[in-house]
């Protein structure tokens, strides 16, 4: 395997660590110079023609491995190889996980869909993850004890409009329906979510639902397409997708958690 040691900042030089991989070459060249040598103990010196194929080869790898290596630097250094081997390269001017960064914007002033390829920072990351809404688990138990009213707005706080009925079980069953597998274990840690033991006044407060949440009680936060997560563990998840190209996304669904809307001239002129 071929390691390639480079200096991924601004100003730095190429190591001589490419040379390493001329080795297997010198060996299957080696035969120019040692065609006599089992037989006879004496070396032959190669021929004008020998030299010369020496030489243009030699020049041809050489010049592959600077352009390589400038091709690699300028998409964004040892992230850009990284990304290369897990997901395979992404062509056009910003594909490289820092290309925006490295050719001055150049590849976001061409892109129509920028957002797909701009590096995400962690501020813009946070802000989406502040405005989505967050609720304490609870069980149907406790979900049936909240008032109507109650249970009425953790379902607007999930972006959906509660079924026009007055009948308490079918706000329940709606809130329980809605998030499917994550209604009741977060895919990123595989845990199931804990209830806590009663409901507090104050547990929901400043959460989606106005009013009531199970004190001591796992606290989840909503995502826009409705899959339920661990707080900590989805923060987790999309702040650590700031490290790739890859839009930060709903780990079940693949859901955007930035709205295209979000993208405006003020977000790209603060990424640059």
């Amino acid at each position: 395997m071929l390691v390639f040691f480079f200096s991924s900042g601004q100003g730095g030089s190429f190591s001589v660590g490419p040379l390493i991989a001329l080795l297997p070459l010198l060996l299957q060249l080696a035969p120019f110079f040692l065609q006599d040598a089992p037989s006879t103990g004496s070396w032959r010196l190669p021929s004008v023609d020998d030299a010369l194929r020496l030489i243009g080869t030699l020049a041809l790898f050489a010049a592959g491995i600077v352009c390589f290596v400038r091709w690699v630097r300028r998409n964004g250094g040892w992230r850009f190889v990284l990304q290369l081997l897990l997901q395979g390269y992404q062509g056009g001017p910003a594909g490289g996980a820092g290309g925006a960064q490295g050719q001055g914007g150049h590849g976001r002033a061409q892109q129509p869909h920028g957002r797909a390829r701009a590096r995400i920072t962690v501020e813009e990351v946070t802000e989406a993850l502040m405005k989505l809404p967050t609720e304490s688990y609870m069980t149907s138990e406790q979900l049936a004890g909240l008032p109507v009213h109650d249970l009425k707005e953790l379902i607007r706080g999930r972006g959906l409009e509660p079924i026009k009925c007055l009948e308490k079980e079918e706000l329940v069953r709606q809130l329980l329906e809605h998030g499917g597998s994550s209604a009741h274990s977060c895919s990123i840690c595989c845990e199931d979510y804990t209830a806590g033991s009663s409901i507090s006044p104050d547990a929901g407060e400043g959460s989606s639902g106005a009013g009531g949440g199970a004190a001591d009680a796992d606290v989840l936060r909503v995502l826009r397409c409705g899959h339920r997560f661990h707080v900590e563990c989805v923060d987790r998840w999309f702040l650590s997708s700031t490290e790739y190209t890859r839009a930060p996304a709903c780990p079940l669904c693949n859901a955007p958690l930035l709205q295209p809307q979000a993208a405006d001239p003020k977000a790209a002129e603060a990424r640059r």
